[in-house]
């Protein structure tokens, strides 16, 4: 029975599933692509998604926030490599 838990667990805890994820996101970033599991990839896509359209909104602004989440390679490489690439569009940067 589920009990105040969202979303899914992966039989991992709380701070593995968070690092699984910080992992996913930042190879996304990095290569434009990965190879993983559906449901892995629909766990991550929300909190992707909201990264990118931080980074287009605020631009530069936006790397002090971004740097809580990643480090400095990752945020540069989100805000000046795959920011710019969807400026016009109104979301739903990625694909499964």
């Amino acid at each position: 029975m589920r009990k105040q838990i969202f979303g899914r667990r992966f039989k991992r805890d709380s701070n593995t599933r968070k690092a699984l994820f910080r992992g996913l996101m930042r190879s996304v970033i990095i290569h434009g692509r990965i190879k993983t599991s559906e449901a892995k990839a629909k766990s991550i896509k929300g909190k992707l998604e909201k990264l990118v359209t931080k980074a287009i909104k605020q631009g530069e602004a936006a790397s002090m926030q971004l740097k809580k989440h990643f480090e400095s390679e990752v945020v540069n490489a989100l805000i000046t490599q795959v920011a710019p690439k969807f400026v016009g569009r109104p979301g739903g940067y990625t694909r499964i």
